[in-house]
């Protein structure tokens, strides 16, 4: 085990707020958003833990926090860090994601909001997901509701959801092939704040989205006023995971879906220990039949708030045991 640490870092910079290593592991960038009065500023490292570079548009504004999210393609080789606050002082909006050369650090574009209505404040690039040749960017406060907006990486737009029942959707997002989930954790169902997920169909060439179906909790706890059913979603060929971290007083719970035409509910589950405000779910990570789910706030060791780290394993169209 490492301890990665910035070469610079100080009080307040949020170090780790954005995360991603690519697939095979051969580099690593954090962001800290928080870093010189919010600006912000992005650290890339080898494996090992040595730090090998930073990036830090010389654009930034304050309060822009550039690293709050990060995501990189595969199948270009760049990498997408998202401003979501930065003042575009040329178009007169606010938020932006960064495209850089994953091998050279060096920037290769910009994608801005494509109108300046509720701009202010919708934090544009809040949540960057990388798919294809496509770059999934949520404005998830826009118009109080949020939108997910679909680019290509020369900063053409090529579609955008809008869902007007949502709430805070693209707040999670995953990516599987030709299915997408979005989830919308601030969305009231029936008058309750539950929380909603949004499953689209993309065409094969990844210009367009058709809703599926939107994707409501049925079992367990997820059900309840402020679940935040939504608020982490996975998907894989078989499976798709979204967790209720605030259910119940903030206990938390997963809901565990097949990925078919029905999109069938088969379980929900949450933390064998299954403590108060624990806020099981709250990120949520599954890859190769073993799944990763934390839980923050869990108190153990006589410490307040330490912190929990559960990691489970599943076999295909069975229930879930914990390990």
């Amino acid at each position: 085990m490492r301890k990665i640490v910035a070469n610079d870092g100080a009080q307040g910079d949020n170090f780790g707020e954005g995360l991603f290593a690519s697939k095979d592991d051969s580099i690593i960038f954090i962001g800290a958003p928080g870093y010189d009065d919010n600006r912000g500023k992005a650290y890339v490292f080898a494996p090992n833990g040595a730090q090998i570079g930073d990036l830090e548009p010389a654009d930034l504004t304050t309060n822009s926090f550039f690293g709050y999210s990060i995501d990189i393609s595969d199948f270009n080789g760049v990498v997408a860090i998202g401003a979501p606050n930065v003042a575009n002082t040329a178009t007169n909006n606010w938020g932006g994601v960064y495209i850089f050369d994953v091998n050279t650090l060096v920037q290769i574009g910009k994608i801005l909001p494509p109108d300046t209505t509720n701009s202010v404040f919708n934090f544009f690039g809040s949540l960057v997901v990388a798919s294809f040749n496509r770059i999934f960017i949520s404005a998830e406060f826009y118009a109080g509701r949020g939108v997910v907006y679909c680019y290509g990486y020369d900063g053409s737009l090529v579609f955008k959801l809008d869902e007007p029942g949502a709430g805070s959707f693209g707040g999670a997002i995953d990516v599987n092939g030709p299915r997408m989930i979005v989830g919308a954790p601030s969305t009231i169902i029936e008058g309750v704040e539950s929380g909603a997920a949004y499953v689209y169909d993309l065409d094969a060439s990844f210009q367009s989205a058709t809703l599926k179906k939107i994707v409501l909790p049925i079992s367990g706890f997820g059900t309840f006023n402020f679940a935040k059913f939504g608020q982490s979603v996975n998907i894989d060929n078989t499976n798709i995971f979204i967790s209720a971290p605030s259910t119940r007083n903030d206990y938390g719970y997963i809901h565990f879906f097949l990925n078919n035409d029905d999109l069938t509910e088969i379980q929900g589950f949450n933390q064998p220990d299954f403590n108060l405000g624990d806020q099981f779910g709250y990120e949520l990570l599954v890859a190769n039949n073993v799944g990763c789910s934390s839980a923050p706030f869990n108190d153990r060791d006589g410490v307040s708030n330490a912190g929990m780290f559960y990691i489970y394993y599943f076999i295909p169209n069975t229930r879930i045991s914990l390990g």
